[in-house]
């Protein structure tokens, strides 16, 4: 018999019910794969869909109580993206309406349902990101020369595209899952379906590694994907000792991120590391003329220093960048943050950021707080020359903000499992 009880009360995380049906059917039009958006008349049931769940969760979270500062400085920041496409671009009204309803929404939605329901929550999480895996992990093995070729208004493509979009935006999703599982691991001690998820994300990096060799047209490399898959692997092989040390925290991480971003935009000194770079990654140290992409975006936020440019048409963005493949991104970023909003939601990020760091410094020491602290610096890592301030961004950062709670929740559903915390 299905149980219906959400209560939060009972040891195990509850099976698939329509309770967690109905919260998974509310979550998915946040996380909509990229391949959906390429068909017309479903990207438009996903817009529909997009808009009802937003108002479902802004309703709920409004009458649960009084919204949390960092969902307050997530409204704030999101909402001067969409402030600076208004009075820069306002024909792209509609996709910046889409950005705030996703982004926003996803925020409110994992805040809300960790405060609600933990247990509920974690499942709707892991579950979700299951079928969004593994139906991934499928379309990567039969079709590896790609799913369907992404072709940009500018006339660049690219054929290594799959459910959950090109090679290059894969790795966003991948961390933000292994976080998602690791989490569930730790609340339930399930290791079956967590060892089976995190095969099969290791599968699905090494199998876009292989098929890019063998099918791409493009002549750059999976930087990427190597070094996602090189990163996660790391976290696994660190000793118990130092993850329950203290001495790596998501301050100090996101802190390390910053004097990254900062050594690579404005001091180029991926020069020190060419040989590395050209030898394990095969990339020169221009990074595929990253560095000329962001010398241009510097100059125009030096234009445009406090509102940005909002989210551009696809064609102005690469002209001004530089770079047919420039469309979305300036592949950093941190430098997405600045380009899009200036320094008025960039400030707002930051000061997210450190709210955040603050929240989850009381937990440093536990094992937990340093999983979730170590996905989003290798998050951040690994968006140093990629754009992954989308969506999976914003799970990440509802998650981190929620660290006190979960470290709590986790440590006694443990206790009363009588495992070992």
């Amino acid at each position: 018999m299905l149980s219906l009880d959400i209560s939060g009360k009972s040891k195990k995380i509850m099976k698939i019910n329509p309770i967690l049906f109905f919260w998974m059917l509310l979550f998915f039009p946040f996380v909509q794969p990229v391949y959906f958006s390429r068909i017309p008349s479903v990207n438009s049931l996903f817009n529909y869909w997009l808009v009802f769940s937003f108002f479902v969760i802004l309703i709920m979270r409004i009458k649960f109580k009084k919204m949390s500062l960092p969902a307050m400085l997530t409204i704030f920041f999101v909402l001067t993206i969409v402030l600076s496409t208004v009075i820069a671009h306002p024909s792209e009204i509609n996709r910046a309406f889409s950005y705030a309803l996703t982004n926003i929404g996803l925020y409110l939605f994992i805040d809300y349902m960790l405060k609600k329901d933990t247990r509920l929550a974690i499942n709707v999480l892991m579950t979700t990101f299951e079928l969004l895996i593994y139906a991934n992990l499928l379309t990567v093995i039969f079709f590896p020369s790609g799913l369907y070729i992404t072709i940009q208004e500018t006339g660049w493509s690219s054929n290594m595209s799959w459910l959950l979009g090109l090679r290059n935006s894969i790795p966003s999703w991948i961390i933000t899952g292994i976080c998602i599982c690791m989490i569930y691991y730790f609340y339930t001690n399930n290791k079956l379906r967590s060892i089976l998820f995190i095969s099969g994300v290791f599968l699905t990096l090494a199998l876009i590694n292989i098929n890019f060799s063998l099918y791409s047209t493009s002549k750059s490399t999976p930087a990427g994907i190597i070094v996602s898959f090189v990163v996660i692997l790391i976290y696994f092989l660190i000793p118990s000792k130092i993850k329950t040390s203290g001495f790596i925290s998501l301050g100090k991480a996101m802190l390390m991120n910053l004097i990254i971003f900062i050594g690579l935009v404005f001091f180029r000194l991926q020069s020190l590391f060419s040989n590395l770079i050209a030898q394990q990654l095969l990339k020169n140290e221009t990074l595929t003329g990253r560095d000329a992409m962001w010398e241009r975006a510097l100059h125009a936020i030096s234009q445009h220093p406090i509102l940005g440019y909002g989210i551009e048409p696809q064609l102005m963005m690469a002209q001004r960048l530089g770079n047919i493949a420039a469309v979305t991104t300036t592949h950093n970023t941190f430098l997405d943050i600045i380009y899009r909003g200036g320094l008025l939601s960039t400030i707002i990020f930051f000061i997210l950021i450190i709210v955040i760091c603050k929240k989850a410094n009381t937990h440093k020491k536990d094992k937990i707080a340093f999983m979730i602290s170590y996905m989003i610096a290798i998050y951040f890592f690994t968006g140093q020359t990629e754009g992954f301030s989308g969506s999976r961004m914003f799970i990440l950062l509802a998650i981190a903000a929620n660290i006190p709670l979960l470290v709590n929740c986790i440590s006694e559903a443990r206790k009363n499992e009588g495992i070992e915390t």
